[in-house]
């Protein structure tokens, strides 16, 4: 997808470049060129820039870059001149139990089961944790040791 910034000038011939800077993250955006000038005429109102959001496989948190306005021309006032943009991460981790079971059956006299937590996604750019805890339904605490927000913790390569 692309995203684009809006900037409107009203009765002045002006020359305005957009600066983009990146904020955190690797860059996930790309503009040809990176600094690119837009003319406006004396009867035009609006120009847009295209940013390219870049798509990439890796799990990450949102990032974050700015688009920045300046013009040397007098009597130009930018308002707003800075647009602060948020690339929100689009691919998905899927962590589960193993097996994708939801019901297990297990006799009393066992003295342990197991149960295997799975993460499907194996590109991680950032540590993730899950927490594991315990609801007593019919069976009690007389019946089972509860675990209490266990955690497991899948880490970056």
């Amino acid at each position: 997808g692309s995203a684009e910034s809006e900037l409107s000038v009203f009765c002045v011939p002006a020359k305005i470049i957009c600066w983009i800077f990146n904020n955190t993250g690797d860059t996930d955006y790309n503009t040809a060129p990176n600094t690119p000038s837009v003319v406006f005429t004396a009867d035009e109102a609006m120009h847009c820039i295209d940013i390219t959001i870049e798509v990439d496989g890796a799990v990450e948190n949102s990032e974050m870059f700015s688009v920045m306005l300046s013009t040397t021309e007098e009597r130009v006032n930018l308002f707003p001149a800075l647009a602060n943009i948020t690339i929100i991460d689009n691919d998905n981790v899927i962590i589960g139990f193993a097996g994708g079971a939801m019901i297990r059956f297990v006799n009393e006299s066992s003295s342990q089961i197991e149960e295997c937590v799975v993460l499907s996604h194996f590109n991680l750019q950032r540590e993730l944790t899950v927490t594991i805890v315990t609801e007593e339904e019919s069976a009690t605490v007389e019946d089972f040791n509860p675990l209490d927000a266990f955690s497991v913790v899948f880490h970056t390569r």
